[in-house]
């Protein structure tokens, strides 16, 4: 649940991991440290 919550906020936020971590209410290094967990990564065009 939690992966599928920071991949949508990012993709609202346009993959701007400062707002996304402003908006979840974490620090940034705690994002970049869940995003690297969950392994999420920017979509490919």
């Amino acid at each position: 649940m939690e992966k599928e919550v920071i991949a949508f906020i990012l993709e609202k936020a346009g993959w701007n991991r400062s707002l996304t971590a402003e908006i979840l209410k974490i620090s940034y290094k705690a994002l970049v440290y869940k995003i690297n967990e969950f392994e999420i990564h920017l979509p490919r065009k």
